[in-house]
């Protein structure tokens, strides 16, 4: 995490089709409504985790997408993401969304971004990047982009001895989405087996019913939550290791997950060195 102008970034792992996802959908019914194409196209060379902050490109994108949307009648708007460099440390990713809107007249363009547009501007700029575009009257516009993202390298279960992971079975315990994909992708790239609970009641379940080398659990699942689920499997006499998952800092919360039957605790966003560590603690005899 830094900070320029008072404005703070974050520097976390995401997964960019998730979030093109996501800003997809918030505008599906919108172009339903009018009438108009909502279209993504993304280049297979992009990574699908990359290290930045996600709320600010989020925000950049709404707003691009949100304009070109006002501005279109017929057609379409497309979200285009393709890969534009990449170094040892970062991978450059290309942004741009056009649509098949009205345009903007020759005379208002120098004024484009002193308006709605330069705070979306700013925040381009405090990334390293900028923000430039190309319109016709009548025919469409296009804006466009490129960010700098630290990439993310997993470790592969090649540094291991041989085996060591293979056919280890681990239930993630982990009602968001994301933070499932993420994890998941990981622990697939090292040979385990994943299975998933959304709640901690469906966690207890599972964890009753199946046998589980290791449990990722969430801490804050609604209804039944982690601190709550790992007692009731405590009581069960079942001593499946058990890894708290948590957003908060670690030291605050270890006491208390370890009075209510885990092991160890695991900081969130998943940062795949960590989530490697902790793994090989408890799977590797």
């Amino acid at each position: 995490m830094y900070k320029k102008d008072n404005i703070t970034f974050e520097e976390i792992p995401f997964s960019l089709p998730a979030l093109i996802s996501s800003i997809k959908s918030s505008f599906e019914n919108v172009a339903k409504e009018k009438g108009i194409r909502l279209r993504v196209r993304r280049d297979i060379e992009v990574p699908d985790l990359v290290i930045g902050d996600p709320l600010r490109l989020t925000e950049v994108l709404n707003k691009l997408v949100s304009n070109a949307m006002k501005f279109t009648e017929e057609g379409s708007v497309t979200m285009d993401i393709s890969l534009n460099n990449v170094t040892p440390a970062q991978v450059y990713i290309d942004f741009s969304v056009e649509d098949t809107g009205i345009g903007i007249e020759d005379s208002q363009k120098e004024y484009i971004f002193s308006g709605s547009l330069s705070t979306t501007k700013q925040v381009l700029l405090l990334q390293d990047s900028d923000i430039s575009f190309h319109s016709i009257p009548g025919t469409g516009s296009i804006f466009s982009f490129c960010l700098p993202f630290k990439t993310i390298e997993i470790p592969s279960v090649k540094s291991m001895t041989p085996d060591n992971f293979a056919g280890k079975k681990v239930l993630l315990a982990e009602d968001d989405a994301i933070n499932r994909m993420i994890a998941t992708k990981f622990m697939q790239n090292w040979l385990l087996k994943v299975d998933y609970a959304v709640t901690g009641k469906e966690a207890v379940a599972k964890v009753k019913k199946n046998n589980y080398d290791l449990i990722l659990m969430d801490l804050q699942m609604p209804g039944l939550n982690g601190y709550e689920a790992s007692q009731q499997i405590r009581a069960s006499q079942i001593t499946t290791p058990i890894i708290a998952l948590t957003a908060h800092a670690v030291s605050e919360i270890k006491s208390k997950a370890i009075q209510a039957g885990m092991n160890d605790c695991l900081g969130k966003p998943f940062f795949p060195d960590a989530l490697f560590k902790i793994l090989s603690q408890y799977l590797i005899e």
